[in-house]
């Protein structure tokens, strides 16, 4: 969904930092997902340990809810299998998370932090292809 409103003709500027903000916050808000998904399909995400994991209480109030709802219940099981990981790699959620990665590679220790330069980095994000150019995924 996200992916076709960068792709969409009539997208304004507005709108792509509307989507690239929304981005972001997921990306620090649920980007450790992938720590607890199941090696095993038998076995279950563990949600609790997920919601418990950052530092921030505010966040981990948010995620505590945020992790019975449809939506996230969909996105953690739409990503177990592999044949859906991969349709899932290049998705603009898994593109700004390697990202984010390869920028602060102990952003997993630090979950939850703030959006420390967030307005720079949108800008960033916004003057190199407008967030739009698929080939700056190195994944």
């Amino acid at each position: 969904v996200l992916d076709s409103v960068f792709r969409g003709s009539g997208s304004s500027e507005g709108s792509l930092i509307i989507v690239e903000a929304f981005v972001r916050f997921f990306v620090e808000s649920i980007g450790h997902y992938h720590q607890f998904l199941p090696k095993n399909l038998d076995e279950e995400f563990n949600f609790a340990n997920f919601a418990k994991a950052p530092h921030s209480k505010g966040l981990r109030q948010f995620l505590d809810n945020f992790k019975n709802t449809q939506t996230f219940n969909v996105f953690v099981d739409e990503r177990r299998s592999d044949e859906e990981r991969q349709t899932f790699y290049d998705s603009l959620f898994e593109r700004r998370l390697r990202e984010q990665i390869k920028e602060s590679p102990n952003m997993l220790k630090t979950i939850g932090g703030k959006f420390k330069d967030f307005g720079a980095k949108l800008k960033k994000k916004m003057k190199v292809g407008g967030g739009a150019d698929a080939s700056d995924d190195e994944g």
